[in-house]
């Protein structure tokens, strides 16, 4: 089931004794476009702090009621350790919290599928050597920051990225949504969507998206509207 990340922020998840909080943003692993961890604001849970969810304890979405449920009980959640949901997520602490819970950790799973990250490169502040033996993980992006990024195809600009689609099954980004603005001979702030194995580079210095398309190619790609059904070969 495809589903777009900005109205996942409306979702709130329920473990199996009871509700934890509202989900917030979206981790995404740049090197396979996986999402490993979704960001939940607990409220009145673990006194409203910010916490990691891995998303293979997520069970099936539920769009009518703005759910997802995970196989984790809330003392469960309480005992795990604690990952600081800020950037950068700490890789030792993603270990202890993988150790404790029994589970192998995402960056040794790869679920059908599984896109390719193209020439994305990690962010050169996460990529130092020192971060690296300190232990953060300079893969981990965090979503909601790239929306608003500009996007670029080959022959230059055609907008800014608006949203990603994601793969609620697999929780796998799946789609780009590009709001195209005034750079294409459409109407102005008409939507696409690409796939992300199309994503050529990221460069988070200017925080552009460039792909590996022509404008015309995504000139031909037909409208995303966000209130209809989605179509995953739309954007193919």
């Amino acid at each position: 089931m495809m589903i777009s990340a900005r109205s996942l922020d409306r979702y709130h998840l329920e473990a199996e004794d009871g509700k934890i909080g509202d989900v917030e943003n979206l981790y995404f692993d740049e090197r396979a476009w996986s999402v490993p961890y979704l960001v939940v604001k607990t409220g009145n849970f673990l006194t409203g702090k910010d916490i990691l969810i891995y998303t293979r304890t997520a069970g099936k979405v539920e769009i009518q009621n703005h759910s997802i449920p995970i196989s984790l009980t809330k003392e469960e959640i309480r005992n795990s350790p604690y990952i600081d949901a800020r950037m950068p997520v700490h890789r030792q602490k993603e270990m202890m919290y993988f150790q404790h819970m029994g589970w192998s950790p995402y960056w040794d799973y790869s679920p059908p599928g599984m896109a390719t990250a193209g020439n994305v490169q990690p962010d050169p502040s996460t990529r130092s050597t020192r971060d690296m033996l300190e232990g953060q993980n300079p893969h981990l992006r965090d979503t909601f920051k790239i929306i608003g990024y500009g996007a670029a195809a080959r022959d230059g600009s055609i907008g800014h990225i608006e949203d990603f689609i994601v793969d609620v099954d697999e929780w796998m980004m799946r789609f780009v949504v590009v709001d195209t603005g005034k750079f294409l001979r459409l109407k102005k702030g008409e939507k696409k969507v690409i796939p992300v194995r199309r994503v050529s580079d990221i460069d988070w210095s200017t925080g552009t998206v460039t792909f590996s398309i022509s404008s015309s190619d995504v000139d031909g790609i037909p409208p995303y509207v966000p209130s209809q059904p989605f179509d995953p070969s739309a954007g193919k």
